[in-house]
């Protein structure tokens, strides 16, 4: 009960800092159709219709939206952990949540799971006008696979989030690199253009990552283009992954946390 307690007030919180006025939502909801808009004329500058993945023949524009909704709450649920410890730093509160009985990793976790609440609303009206818009193309029963694949794929990408929040800790800076890591991310793993454009060095660095896997399987799924032997499979292997990954990242935030009560060096924000 503490804990949904805590949840709900941080909820309040994150509402009450990301709806400043009546029409902040509204404005949001405005960004997911000029996003939309501009992937749209930013595709027809291209190749009109080329096969982009295996089996399928699909657009520029529906690949660009696809590679948009498959990686959107994942990589909010990375940098949200770096985001919210900063913001724990600036408040002041740091030192004495590292006293308190409650984990700090905890805290971490349900503000980030409070953001990831708020940024669903958003991301169901974005991933209901792109489903609607290229409805022709896909298989709405692999949109609801990919949907089941996300939810269990989630704790990997957390797992990296309290991992990329460990990094702040140790090396007190750090957050530019994180949010440009993220946008490597989606550059490289395939969110906006085929990974086969890219140098030779990339291609293989993509054989061992977890984005570029759950981009390229979950478009696979949208398309209907796999098989049901597959799809548990993957299921399996990213729910194995998943909790390696979180267990993982809770052992390396709190050693994390040990190294900085020895070290006791200042963070420095926004570097």
């Amino acid at each position: 009960m503490l804990i949904l307690r805590t949840f709900i007030l941080f909820f309040i919180k994150e509402k009450r800092s990301i709806y400043i006025n009546r029409f902040s939502f509204f404005s949001k909801v405005l960004a997911v159709f000029v996003n939309i808009g501009f992937y749209w004329f930013a595709a027809k500058a291209y190749s009109p219709s080329t096969q982009l993945i295996e089996k399928n023949q699909i657009n520029l524009f529906e690949f660009i939206l696809t590679g948009e909704i498959i990686l959107a709450l994942t990589l909010d649920s990375i940098t949200y952990y770096s985001e919210h410890l900063k913001q724990i730093l600036r408040e002041g509160v740091f030192e004495v949540l590292l006293t308190s009985r409650k984990k700090l990793w905890i805290s971490l976790s349900l503000l980030t799971k409070s953001s990831l609440v708020h940024s669903l609303l958003l991301y169901m009206i974005n991933a209901g006008v792109v489903f609607f818009l290229i409805s022709e193309s896909i298989s709405f029963i692999g949109v609801a696979k990919f949907l089941l694949l996300q939810i269990i794929s989630f704790p990997c990408f957390l797992g990296l989030g309290l991992m990329s929040a460990a990094l702040l800790v140790i090396f007190k800076r750090g957050s530019g690199v994180i949010g440009t890591f993220v946008g490597l991310i989606g550059i490289s793993s395939g969110v906006y253009f085929p990974t086969s454009f890219l140098p030779s060095f990339v291609e293989k660095i993509n054989m061992v990552s977890p984005f570029y896997w759950f981009i390229k399987e979950s478009r696979l799924l949208i398309f209907n283009n796999t098989t049901d032997i597959n799809y548990l499979l993957i299921l399996v292997i990213s729910a194995i992954i998943g909790l390696i990954s979180f267990l993982l990242s809770i052992l390396i935030f709190d050693l994390s946390l040990k190294y900085y009560k020895r070290a006791k060096n200042p963070f420095i924000l926004g570097t």
